[in-house]
């Protein structure tokens, strides 16, 4: 499985199609109420339905993916702390 960046005139894999399905947004919003408040205040990085990266900067977060061999191919996102109150 390929995990460099994608090159202009590429077609969209399935592995990144996946990271914007409804079935991750699904899976995202199944987290659980432990995982939340264990990643809260962190970035995450998800790939194939799992965390496989966490920190609470984004930078260093880019770094553990990088070392991973994983800068690219995975969604990221901030998960609030748990006690945070978010208005839309």
């Amino acid at each position: 499985m390929a995990s460099s960046k994608p090159t202009e005139g590429e077609a969209i894999s399935p592995e990144l199609l996946e990271l914007i399905s409804p079935e991750m947004d699904a899976w995202l919003n199944s987290l659980s109420a432990e995982v939340l408040t264990r990643y809260g205040g962190q970035y995450i990085a998800v790939r194939n339905k799992e965390i496989v990266a966490a920190d609470d900067s984004l930078g260093r977060l880019f770094k553990k993916l990088d070392r991973m061999g994983l800068t690219y191919r995975v969604r990221y996102l901030y998960i609030e702390e748990p006690d945070a109150w978010v208005i839309y």
